[in-house]
């Protein structure tokens, strides 16, 4: 749970309203309380929900730099910037590939930032005030933006919109409208929640965050914005009886290590003197050199591997390839020195690449999946084919 909330204003000229729980009740104020929540390590920073884009995107890399370029990409012909102006965050990875994907531009991220260094909170989360919403189809006024959510997304939009823009850009269906002027707005039948004034909006966001764990929420502060904790090394006097007892250990460690070591280093000795025994033996034409006859049998590899024809291994490709609906055969590389072909396909979905490799390997070829990427709604993978072993 988080201890204070910060509305960042949409404007450079506003300014933030502060809000915190005190004796079971929620207080709000345009200062932020003096002498408590520290840097913000508790405090979470709800930013505007028109400078935040709200996606969902497949995923299937694993690293989270990797994740959120492989997001980025996916959902780029939905961006009205280029991507490298934006900065992505993703949510909380599923059971499924699909997760949610949260677009703002770097401009606003490093603004943001700005604000909470000046605030005195600069460890404080960064959050999107729309991914807030409850489930179901839902309206939020908030004051100065419109919050809304449908079964597919979250978005908002500028409170002086139109009402006929309002009005299209809701959900067909609405379940509960929060704030009576947005209600006569809308003329909708839906049940209505009274949300009067920036306060109290800020207080229902809150306890929309609160009803969640942190990890569920998408946080903004992935990547380069990631919260950076320095160590604290205050109370070290302490610990001055622990860190003497554990030198004294580490001394006697060391010594131990050392007599393993010499004795390590008769065994490695031993050794080398049989290796050379067994490298004259077996490989009498490294004249007794380890390395030499290691790089003889790699050349006796290398040069079974290349027995493979590019041609053939070319036709069965394309062999491999024809019944699988939808594929396409994009380019193709042959490297001599290896007898390997690398074929770039473009395919539907990753079942098609095993199939693709399955066909290959019941011709007696040798085949592995190298790197894939997303490419729109298919994948372009890169199949690696070699003799069999």
């Amino acid at each position: 749970m988080a201890d204070l909330f910060i509305r960042l204003p949409k404007l450079p000229s506003g300014r933030p309203l502060f809000a915190w729980r005190a004796s079971g009740e929620w207080h709000c104020s345009e200062e932020r309380p003096e002498g408590r929540f520290g840097n913000g390590e508790s405090a979470v920073a709800l930013v505007p929900g028109t400078s935040v884009t709200a996606h969902r995107a497949e995923i299937v890399a694993r690293k989270p730099a990797e994740a959120r370029r492989t997001a980025l990409f996916a959902i780029e012909d939905d961006l009205a910037q280029p991507v490298e102006a934006l900065h992505v965050a993703l949510g909380p990875a599923g059971e499924g590939p699909t997760r949610d994907v949260h677009v703002a531009s770097l401009d606003d991220m490093q603004r943001w930032l700005g604000y909470l260094n000046a605030l005195g909170v600069p460890e404080a989360d960064l959050v999107c005030v729309h991914a807030l919403l409850p489930g179901g189809n839902v309206v939020v006024d908030i004051g100065d933006e419109l919050l809304f959510r449908s079964d597919a997304t979250t978005f908002a939009c500028d409170s002086d919109a139109s009402d006929d823009l309002v009005r299209s850009i809701a959900p067909d269906s609405i379940d509960t409208v929060y704030g009576t002027a947005l209600a006569r707005r809308l003329d909708s039948a839906a049940r209505v929640e009274p949300l009067d004034g920036p306060e109290a909006a800020l207080a229902q966001l809150a306890e929309w965050y609160n009803s969640k764990t942190p990890s569920a929420h998408v946080s903004l502060r992935q990547g380069d914005f990631a919260v950076r904790r320095s160590m604290d090394l205050k109370g070290f006097e302490r610990w001055r009886l622990a860190g003497s007892l554990a030198c004294i250990a580490g001394v006697a460690w060391l010594g131990g290590a050392w007599l393993e070591t010499q004795a390590l280093e008769t065994q490695a000795a031993d050794l080398r003197s049989r290796t050379n025994m067994i490298v004259r033996n077996f490989a009498p034409e490294a004249n007794g050199n380890a390395t030499a006859a290691i790089q003889s049998m790699q050349q006796s590899q290398r040069s079974a591997a290349t027995s493979m024809r590019p041609t053939s291994a070319t036709a069965a490709l394309y062999e491999a390839v024809a019944p699988v609906e939808n594929t396409e055969v994009r380019s193709l590389r042959y490297d001599a020195n290896t007898g390997r072909l690398t074929a770039m396909v473009v395919f539907d979905d990753y079942a098609q690449a095993d199939e693709i490799g399955s066909r290959l390997e019941g011709m007696g070829l040798s085949v592995t999946l190298g790197a894939a990427r997303q490419s729109g709604a298919r994948v372009l993978g890169e199949f690696n084919i070699e003799a069999a072993t």
